[in-house]
Formats: C-alpha cells, structure tokens, sequence
C-alpha cells in the first residue's frame, strides 16, 4: 500500500480526505502544521506529500517556503519525494515559478476525491 502524507490545517478536510484515501490504497498520515510534517518525514517513509497551500506555520514558514527548503534540502528522498500541493484555483506569477522550478504538482482544494485520486496515481506511476 502507498503511503501520503497529508498536511492539512482545515480539519474537516484532513478528515474527509484521511477516511477517503484508503478506500483508494493509499495508506494516510496527516498531521495539521509544518512542523509535525517535517518530524513525521524524519521518522517516516512517504511514496507522496500531499500538502495544502494555506498551511501557514508562523513558527515556522509557509507551505511554499517549507516544500522550497525540502527541494533544497540535504536528504534525497526529501528532495526527490513527488509533491501535491491543494490551494484555490488562482495562482500568483510566483507560485507559478516554483511549482514549475521544483516539479510540483497542484489540484484544487475542492476537487472530487475519484479526480484527486486520479491525479495522485498518475504522479505516483511518475
């Protein structure tokens, strides 16, 4: 079974998506900040980082800055894990970029769960 980690700071999202993902195959961990999402990768193996655009950890940084730090980081499997990142649909130029210069991939946040899925087993097969 491929494992995700889902970063999702609205519950009821993490909830839905937590309950709805293994009906797909897909083994589920989520956690609600940043900062549990880099210790869960510390102590984890992820096949997906599923990671919502509005999770914004001030103790911390920003969805984009932490998956920009990820990209760079030392570890190869934090670098090469395949990122999908939930937000609206509006973009600004500099999200853009970097969904463009880090490779990541990007889905509504109000997707149906059968698209979603959709789209994280064709990144997965990537």
């Amino acid at each position: 079974m491929k494992s995700i980690l889902l970063v999702e700071n609205n519950d009821a999202i993490r909830e839905i998506l937590a309950q709805s993902l293994p009906w797909f195959g897909y083994k589920a961990d989520t956690v609600s900040s940043l900062i549990e999402a880099r210790n869960a990768m510390q102590s984890n193996s992820y096949d997906l980082l599923m990671i919502s655009a509005s999770v914004d950890d001030n103790r911390y940084l920003d969805s984009l800055s932490f998956l920009q730090k990820l990209r760079e980081g030392e570890s190869v499997q934090d670098r090469n894990i395949p990122i999908l990142i939930t937000g609206s649909d509006v973009l600004n130029i500099d999200e853009a970029k970097m969904l463009a210069r880090f490779n990541l991939h990007y889905s509504l946040k109000f997707e149906p769960i059968t698209e979603l899925t959709q789209k994280i087993k064709s990144i997965m097969k990537a």
